[in-house]
């Protein structure tokens, strides 16, 4: 296993804990997720937990034990589908014949140097008119060594994410900046301390008060740790 994918397993691993964070992003992105569900980048299930109630749900990664641990963990759930595929190809056909309503994609994009072609891969993917629902992480003042450790290629701001969406033929419905209050965090360990990866104490510290955080009205911040899109495959393209 390359340092890069230790790191990237140890992280996921840690955020696995961070119940109420995962929850937290699920909730928001819950509202525009429809019956037929292609999540990219689904790691070990940390989100993917939270839309077994879907119709159908199909998990992919580029990492074989990552996939082993998605069939392990979701094993007895007939809907539910975990293989492999790589968004920065094009989609295969047997994929594209799912006939997916929502592409969930989280934390993926960046690590991909062409996104404009991993988000056209992701429009393709879509039925007309269904949703694509993405994260990225945001600014690029706060890149740092924690980002080169995740093979991060870059941070966005929501303007030049929509910039790319539209490039690749989706219409941003909506978008927003995603948890103001973690930035402090992110600054210290990665800019100040230079830490190889996000430390777990601290991580469970914030999981303790995000149903304090959910609570707030944030969707108007100007600033957040991660940018949220919802965006659309136009009905008529």
């Amino acid at each position: 296993m390359s340092d890069a994918i230790h790191l990237g397993h140890e992280t996921l691993r840690r955020f696995e804990q961070a119940q109420n964070y995962n929850r937290w992003i699920a909730d928001t992105i819950r509202p525009y997720a429809g019956r037929r569900i292609l999540e990219i980048g689904a790691g070990i299930g940390n989100l993917s937990q939270f839309f077994l109630d879907r119709e159908r749900l199909v998990l992919t990664d580029i990492e074989a034990h990552y996939i082993e641990t998605l069939r392990g963990r979701f094993a007895g759930q007939g809907h539910v589908r975990a293989l492999h595929y790589d968004v920065a190809q094009r989609p295969p056909a047997d994929l594209v014949a799912e006939r997916f309503d929502t592409v969930i994609c989280l934390n993926v994009i960046e690590h991909i140097e062409d996104d404009i072609a991993a988000l056209r891969n992701i429009h393709d993917l879509l039925q007309p008119g269904g949703h694509a629902l993405l994260l990225v992480p945001a600014h690029q003042w706060l890149y740092c060594k924690l980002d080169v450790n995740l093979g991060h290629h870059r941070r966005y701001s929501r303007a030049l994410f929509r910039r790319r969406a539209s490039e690749a033929g989706l219409e941003v419905r909506k978008d927003f900046y995603f948890n103001p209050a973690a930035i402090l965090g992110w600054f210290v360990m990665g800019k100040i301390f230079c830490r190889d990866m996000v430390p777990s104490t601290p991580l469970q510290g914030f999981d303790r008060v995000v149903p304090l955080l959910q609570a707030l009205p944030l969707q108007r911040s100007p600033v957040g740790i991660s940018t949220i899109a919802i965006a659309a495959r136009p009905a008529h393209d």
